[in-house]
Protein backbone atom coordinates (compact mmCIF):
# COMPACT_ATOMS: atom_id res chain seq x y z
CA UNK A 1 0.00 0.00 0.00
CA UNK A 2 1.27 3.34 -0.46
CA UNK A 3 1.05 6.14 2.42
CA UNK A 4 -1.38 8.47 0.14
CA UNK A 5 -5.37 9.24 -0.18
CA UNK A 6 -6.28 6.38 -2.77
CA UNK A 7 -6.23 8.43 -6.35
CA UNK A 8 -8.18 5.13 -8.22
CA UNK A 9 -11.11 4.74 -5.65
CA UNK A 10 -12.99 7.15 -7.91
CA UNK A 11 -11.73 5.95 -10.93
CA UNK A 12 -12.87 2.32 -10.16
CA UNK A 13 -16.21 3.95 -9.51
CA UNK A 14 -16.05 5.35 -13.08
CA UNK A 15 -14.96 2.26 -15.06
CA UNK A 16 -17.45 -0.20 -13.57
CA UNK A 17 -20.49 2.41 -14.02
CA UNK A 18 -19.51 2.70 -17.52
CA UNK A 19 -19.66 -1.07 -18.02
CA UNK A 20 -22.66 -1.32 -15.99
CA UNK A 21 -24.29 1.41 -17.94
CA UNK A 22 -22.98 0.01 -21.77
CA UNK A 23 -23.82 -3.39 -20.42
CA UNK A 24 -27.28 -3.04 -18.68
CA UNK A 25 -28.12 -0.57 -21.84
CA UNK A 26 -30.37 1.93 -19.54
CA UNK A 27 -30.24 4.22 -16.40
CA UNK A 28 -28.66 2.52 -13.44
CA UNK A 29 -30.39 2.43 -9.65
CA UNK A 30 -27.60 3.16 -7.18
CA UNK A 31 -27.57 2.89 -3.25
CA UNK A 32 -24.90 4.44 -1.43
CA UNK A 33 -24.89 3.48 2.52
CA UNK A 34 -22.35 6.50 3.41
CA UNK A 35 -22.40 9.52 1.49
CA UNK A 36 -20.38 11.56 3.34
CA UNK A 37 -19.22 14.60 1.42
CA UNK A 38 -20.61 13.55 -2.21
CA UNK A 39 -17.62 12.90 -4.17
CA UNK A 40 -18.76 9.34 -5.27
CA UNK A 41 -22.16 10.65 -5.47
CA UNK A 42 -20.68 12.88 -8.26
CA UNK A 43 -19.42 10.22 -10.45
CA UNK A 44 -22.04 7.89 -10.26
CA UNK A 45 -25.11 10.39 -10.68
CA UNK A 46 -23.24 10.91 -14.34
CA UNK A 47 -24.70 6.82 -15.13
CA UNK A 48 -28.11 6.74 -12.99
CA UNK A 49 -30.09 7.94 -10.20
CA UNK A 50 -28.38 7.46 -6.39
CA UNK A 51 -30.06 7.09 -3.42
CA UNK A 52 -27.53 7.61 -1.04
CA UNK A 53 -27.67 7.89 3.15
CA UNK A 54 -25.42 10.21 5.35
CA UNK A 55 -25.93 9.83 9.27
CA UNK A 56 -23.32 12.76 10.43
CA UNK A 57 -25.64 15.99 10.81
CA UNK A 58 -22.61 18.11 9.51
CA UNK A 59 -21.43 15.80 6.75
CA UNK A 60 -25.28 15.91 5.94
CA UNK A 61 -25.64 19.50 5.90
CA UNK A 62 -22.74 19.91 3.37
CA UNK A 63 -24.49 17.50 1.54
CA UNK A 64 -27.84 19.54 1.18
CA UNK A 65 -25.66 22.46 -0.12
CA UNK A 66 -23.72 20.42 -2.56
CA UNK A 67 -26.85 19.12 -4.08
CA UNK A 68 -29.84 21.50 -3.92
CA UNK A 69 -31.62 19.63 -6.90
CA UNK A 70 -31.53 16.53 -4.70
CA UNK A 71 -35.47 15.01 -4.49
CA UNK A 72 -36.69 13.94 -1.40
CA UNK A 73 -36.32 9.85 -0.85
CA UNK A 74 -39.58 9.98 1.89
CA UNK A 75 -42.07 10.86 -0.44
CA UNK A 76 -40.50 8.89 -3.51
CA UNK A 77 -41.02 5.86 -0.99
CA UNK A 78 -44.59 7.12 0.02
CA UNK A 79 -45.79 7.54 -3.49
CA UNK A 80 -44.75 4.37 -4.43
CA UNK A 81 -42.72 5.39 -7.30
CA UNK A 82 -41.48 3.27 -9.75
CA UNK A 83 -37.54 4.00 -9.25
CA UNK A 84 -36.33 3.33 -12.63
CA UNK A 85 -39.62 5.47 -14.35
CA UNK A 86 -38.49 8.54 -11.75
CA UNK A 87 -35.02 8.30 -12.66
CA UNK A 88 -35.42 8.46 -16.07
CA UNK A 89 -38.61 11.06 -15.75
CA UNK A 90 -35.34 13.42 -13.90
CA UNK A 91 -32.63 12.99 -16.13
CA UNK A 92 -30.72 16.15 -17.31
CA UNK A 93 -28.32 16.47 -19.77
CA UNK A 94 -25.25 15.47 -18.01
CA UNK A 95 -26.44 14.01 -15.37
CA UNK A 96 -29.26 11.91 -13.58
CA UNK A 97 -31.61 13.05 -9.98
CA UNK A 98 -29.65 12.68 -6.19
CA UNK A 99 -32.67 10.98 -3.79
CA UNK A 100 -31.53 12.13 -0.31
CA UNK A 101 -33.48 11.20 3.32
CA UNK A 102 -34.90 14.64 4.47
CA UNK A 103 -32.25 14.47 7.59
CA UNK A 104 -29.16 12.58 8.64
CA UNK A 105 -30.27 8.91 8.75
CA UNK A 106 -28.93 5.49 9.34
CA UNK A 107 -28.80 3.28 6.47
CA UNK A 108 -28.93 0.34 8.12
CA UNK A 109 -32.71 1.26 9.05
CA UNK A 110 -33.20 2.86 5.94
CA UNK A 111 -32.55 0.10 3.98
CA UNK A 112 -35.11 -2.01 5.15
CA UNK A 113 -37.39 0.76 3.74
CA UNK A 114 -36.12 0.45 0.25
CA UNK A 115 -36.63 -3.19 -0.31
CA UNK A 116 -39.53 -2.61 -3.06
CA UNK A 117 -36.21 -2.04 -5.13
CA UNK A 118 -33.40 -3.40 -6.91
CA UNK A 119 -30.37 -1.70 -7.13
CA UNK A 120 -27.60 -2.06 -10.10
CA UNK A 121 -25.00 -1.02 -8.06
CA UNK A 122 -24.27 -0.75 -4.13
CA UNK A 123 -21.80 0.59 -2.27
CA UNK A 124 -21.36 -0.14 1.36
CA UNK A 125 -18.75 2.31 3.03
CA UNK A 126 -19.16 1.97 6.82
CA UNK A 127 -16.98 3.47 9.30
CA UNK A 128 -16.74 0.38 11.13
CA UNK A 129 -17.17 -3.28 9.93
CA UNK A 130 -19.40 -4.08 7.04
CA UNK A 131 -20.92 -7.16 8.48
CA UNK A 132 -24.08 -5.83 9.57
CA UNK A 133 -25.41 -4.96 6.55
CA UNK A 134 -25.92 -8.58 5.82
CA UNK A 135 -28.14 -10.30 4.67
CA UNK A 136 -30.35 -7.24 4.63
CA UNK A 137 -28.42 -5.94 1.82
CA UNK A 138 -29.08 -9.24 -0.93
CA UNK A 139 -32.69 -8.02 -1.08
CA UNK A 140 -31.79 -4.83 -2.87
CA UNK A 141 -29.08 -6.81 -5.47
CA UNK A 142 -30.21 -7.17 -9.15
CA UNK A 143 -29.16 -9.36 -11.41
CA UNK A 144 -25.65 -8.53 -12.54
CA UNK A 145 -25.20 -5.98 -10.05
CA UNK A 146 -22.36 -4.88 -8.76
CA UNK A 147 -21.23 -4.74 -4.81
CA UNK A 148 -18.40 -2.38 -3.59
CA UNK A 149 -17.23 -3.26 0.38
CA UNK A 150 -15.28 -1.29 2.02
CA UNK A 151 -13.31 -2.14 5.28
CA UNK A 152 -12.03 0.91 6.69
CA UNK A 153 -9.09 0.87 9.08
CA UNK A 154 -11.38 -1.77 11.80
CA UNK A 155 -8.81 0.58 14.52
CA UNK A 156 -10.43 -1.34 16.77
CA UNK A 157 -8.75 -4.15 15.67
CA UNK A 158 -5.28 -2.54 16.69
CA UNK A 159 -6.18 -3.24 20.76
CA UNK A 160 -8.54 -6.84 20.07
CA UNK A 161 -8.17 -8.22 16.23
CA UNK A 162 -10.00 -11.82 18.14
CA UNK A 163 -13.20 -9.76 18.90
CA UNK A 164 -12.81 -7.91 15.82
CA UNK A 165 -13.18 -10.77 13.60
CA UNK A 166 -16.16 -13.12 15.36
CA UNK A 167 -18.99 -11.84 12.95
CA UNK A 168 -17.00 -13.61 10.26
CA UNK A 169 -16.69 -16.79 12.36
CA UNK A 170 -12.52 -16.16 13.27
CA UNK A 171 -11.99 -16.21 17.12
CA UNK A 172 -10.57 -17.15 20.29
CA UNK A 173 -13.23 -20.37 19.81
CA UNK A 174 -10.63 -21.63 16.97
CA UNK A 175 -8.11 -22.00 18.96
CA UNK A 176 -6.28 -18.92 16.68
CA UNK A 177 -3.61 -16.57 18.22
CA UNK A 178 -4.51 -13.58 15.52
CA UNK A 179 -1.90 -11.28 15.62
CA UNK A 180 -2.46 -7.85 14.30
CA UNK A 181 -0.43 -8.05 11.89
CA UNK A 182 -2.10 -11.10 10.36
CA UNK A 183 -5.67 -9.48 11.07
CA UNK A 184 -4.26 -6.39 9.01
CA UNK A 185 -3.20 -8.18 6.32
CA UNK A 186 -5.57 -10.57 5.73
CA UNK A 187 -8.81 -9.35 7.24
CA UNK A 188 -10.38 -8.69 3.56
CA UNK A 189 -10.07 -12.10 2.04
CA UNK A 190 -12.18 -13.30 5.29
CA UNK A 191 -14.87 -10.96 4.88
CA UNK A 192 -14.81 -11.50 1.46
CA UNK A 193 -15.67 -15.52 1.89
CA UNK A 194 -17.77 -14.40 4.73
CA UNK A 195 -19.86 -12.22 1.77
CA UNK A 196 -19.80 -14.80 -0.36
CA UNK A 197 -21.07 -17.77 1.87
CA UNK A 198 -23.99 -15.79 3.41
CA UNK A 199 -24.80 -15.09 -0.79
CA UNK A 200 -24.90 -18.32 -1.01
CA UNK A 201 -27.68 -19.34 1.83
CA UNK A 202 -29.83 -16.73 -0.27
CA UNK A 203 -28.85 -18.40 -3.81
CA UNK A 204 -26.91 -15.16 -4.73
CA UNK A 205 -23.58 -15.82 -5.97
CA UNK A 206 -20.99 -13.16 -5.69
CA UNK A 207 -18.07 -13.64 -7.96
CA UNK A 208 -15.50 -10.82 -6.53
CA UNK A 209 -13.75 -8.32 -8.91
CA UNK A 210 -11.01 -6.80 -7.18
CA UNK A 211 -9.26 -5.96 -3.75
CA UNK A 212 -7.40 -2.44 -3.77
CA UNK A 213 -5.35 -1.56 -0.76
CA UNK A 214 -5.11 2.20 -0.04
CA UNK A 215 -4.33 4.64 2.73
CA UNK A 216 -6.74 7.66 3.82
CA UNK A 217 -5.56 10.10 7.14
CA UNK A 218 -3.09 7.47 7.71
CA UNK A 219 -5.73 4.53 8.26
CA UNK A 220 -5.41 1.21 6.01
CA UNK A 221 -8.80 1.01 3.94
CA UNK A 222 -9.35 -2.51 1.99
CA UNK A 223 -12.20 -2.22 -0.87
CA UNK A 224 -13.65 -5.69 -2.61
CA UNK A 225 -16.25 -5.29 -5.29
CA UNK A 226 -18.47 -8.41 -6.50
CA UNK A 227 -20.17 -9.33 -9.50
CA UNK A 228 -23.68 -10.80 -8.74
CA UNK A 229 -24.72 -14.19 -10.56
CA UNK A 230 -28.11 -15.10 -9.65
CA UNK A 231 -28.09 -18.12 -11.76
CA UNK A 232 -27.49 -20.50 -9.15
CA UNK A 233 -26.41 -23.85 -10.38
CA UNK A 234 -23.87 -26.19 -10.15
CA UNK A 235 -21.74 -25.54 -12.67
CA UNK A 236 -21.53 -21.67 -11.53
CA UNK A 237 -21.06 -22.65 -7.88
CA UNK A 238 -18.18 -24.38 -9.15
CA UNK A 239 -16.84 -21.72 -10.33
CA UNK A 240 -17.32 -19.73 -7.91
CA UNK A 241 -15.45 -22.03 -5.50
CA UNK A 242 -12.44 -21.37 -7.65
CA UNK A 243 -12.04 -17.90 -6.07
CA UNK A 244 -11.19 -18.69 -2.42
CA UNK A 245 -9.07 -21.26 -0.62
CA UNK A 246 -8.17 -23.19 3.18
CA UNK A 247 -5.88 -21.23 4.86
CA UNK A 248 -4.33 -23.41 7.48
CA UNK A 249 -3.05 -20.53 9.45
CA UNK A 250 -6.33 -18.44 10.26
CA UNK A 251 -8.61 -22.20 9.96
CA UNK A 252 -10.73 -20.75 7.49
CA UNK A 253 -11.64 -20.57 4.52
CA UNK A 254 -10.14 -17.12 2.36
CA UNK A 255 -10.54 -15.24 -0.81
CA UNK A 256 -7.04 -16.13 -3.55
CA UNK A 257 -5.74 -13.96 -5.63
CA UNK A 258 -2.57 -12.60 -6.97
CA UNK A 259 -0.95 -9.14 -8.02
CA UNK A 260 -2.40 -7.79 -10.97
CA UNK A 261 -0.82 -8.31 -14.09
CA UNK A 262 -1.58 -7.93 -17.51
CA UNK A 263 -3.61 -10.23 -19.14
CA UNK A 264 -5.09 -12.05 -15.80
CA UNK A 265 -8.05 -12.84 -15.56
CA UNK A 266 -8.01 -13.99 -11.94
CA UNK A 267 -9.19 -11.90 -8.68
CA UNK A 268 -6.34 -9.44 -8.80
CA UNK A 269 -5.27 -7.31 -5.65
CA UNK A 270 -3.26 -3.82 -6.23
CA UNK A 271 -2.55 -0.84 -4.57
CA UNK A 272 -2.24 2.53 -5.99
CA UNK A 273 1.40 1.75 -7.10
CA UNK A 274 -0.30 0.11 -10.83
CA UNK A 275 -0.99 1.82 -13.64
CA UNK A 276 -4.26 3.34 -14.52
CA UNK A 277 -3.96 1.36 -18.29
CA UNK A 278 -3.32 -1.97 -16.55
CA UNK A 279 -5.83 -1.07 -13.87
CA UNK A 280 -8.67 -0.40 -16.97
CA UNK A 281 -7.87 -3.14 -18.51
CA UNK A 282 -8.00 -5.62 -15.76
CA UNK A 283 -11.31 -4.33 -15.01
CA UNK A 284 -12.95 -4.37 -17.87
CA UNK A 285 -11.54 -7.71 -18.62
CA UNK A 286 -12.70 -9.02 -15.88
CA UNK A 287 -16.38 -7.69 -15.62
CA UNK A 288 -16.56 -9.13 -19.38
CA UNK A 289 -15.61 -12.83 -18.27
CA UNK A 290 -17.94 -12.36 -15.05
CA UNK A 291 -20.92 -11.44 -17.44
CA UNK A 292 -20.13 -14.15 -19.59
CA UNK A 293 -20.38 -17.06 -16.88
Amino acid sequence: MVSAGSKYKHKINEIICQWSYKYKKRALRILETHQFIGNATIIYRKYGGVISYEINPTTYERVINRFPDAFNLERILQKGYDLLDFINSYRRESYYPVILPNKPSDSLIGIRKLNIYSFDIVDIDPPGSPHEYFPNIFNLLDDNSILFVTSGSMHYARFNPISAMEPYNIGSNKGLKLTRRLFQDDNILIIGFYIINEGLKYSILLFPIFIHDYWTRQKGVQRIGFYINKKNNVKNRNKLSECYTYDPILKVNILKCSSLKKGSLNLCRFDDTISINMLEDYLISRLNYLSSI
